[in-house]
């Protein structure tokens, strides 16, 4: 799961609404919408967790979530319901990204495939989020948002950057037989990469393993209010 800050040009798209929903649990609004992609020539199904009621637009960031569907099955309504009850983070405005059937094709590095070719759709994913998706938000955001970022889970988190977590559970492979799982090295190594090109590990990149952390959405569940905490956290006294 990763966060970074992400900027672009934007124009405006057909859209059809879906009817707004609260979760039976008390949690923030939630609104389903359905958006009409040109790049991705498909209708991406997206969620949009509201800040609270009166939010200042100076202090409210945007996140954005690669695999939002995962969402829901974690309660993240309810998970950003209690930290702002509890006044721990700052007022976020969340939109929550479906995927598609061809996933692996729309979530992979845009300038580079890997090694199994997949990827080919990740410059088409990309400009449906920059030219389709963030002036549909101003639809319903009419400010300037303090902060924008993004997140995502497993092969959805390579749209964004800095923050990682791993699990010592999530597999077994080991390539170079180093005694590391490769989930572990392979992140430990982009870290490093990092750091050549200037970031620094303390202010800029965050990372956590879980001992007991698996590959799933319950890993990520848990994970995801430090995360949120890391980014928009407020200080103690409530600043």
């Amino acid at each position: 799961m990763f966060q970074k800050q992400i900027e672009g040009t934007f124009s405006f798209q057909p859209l059809i609404l879906r009817q707004m929903q609260r979760s039976k649990q008390v949690g923030v609004p939630v609104k389903n919408i359905t958006l009409n992609s040109t790049y991705l020539e498909r209708d991406v199904l997206v969620d949009l967790y509201f800040p609270p009621l009166g939010s200042k637009p100076d202090s409210t960031s945007l996140l954005l979530i690669n695999d939002g569907q995962d969402l829901p099955k974690f309660h993240f309504d309810e998970m950003l319901a209690e930290l702002y009850e509890t006044n721990e983070i700052e007022p976020l405005f969340c939109v929550g990204i479906h995927c598609s059937a061809e996933r692996k094709m729309e979530y992979g590095t845009a300038s580079l495939k890997d090694y199994k070719g997949r990827g080919t759709r990740a410059k088409l994913h990309q400009q449906f989020v920059f030219e389709e998706l963030m002036p549909f938000i101003k639809t319903y955001w009419q400010h300037e948002f303090k902060e924008k970022a993004y997140a995502g889970f497993s092969l959805g988190g390579l749209s964004a950057k800095f923050y990682f977590t791993t699990g010592s559970l999530d597999e077994t492979m080991d390539r170079n037989n180093n005694g590391i799982i490769d989930s572990i090295d392979d992140t430990l190594g982009l870290i490093e990469e990092l750091e050549k090109k200037g970031y620094h590990n303390e202010n800029d990149i965050h990372y956590v393993n879980y001992e007991d952390g698996k590959h799933d959405v319950k890993t990520w569940g848990r994970a995801m209010p430090a995360f949120l905490k890391w980014g928009w956290g407020r200080k103690p006294d409530g600043k």
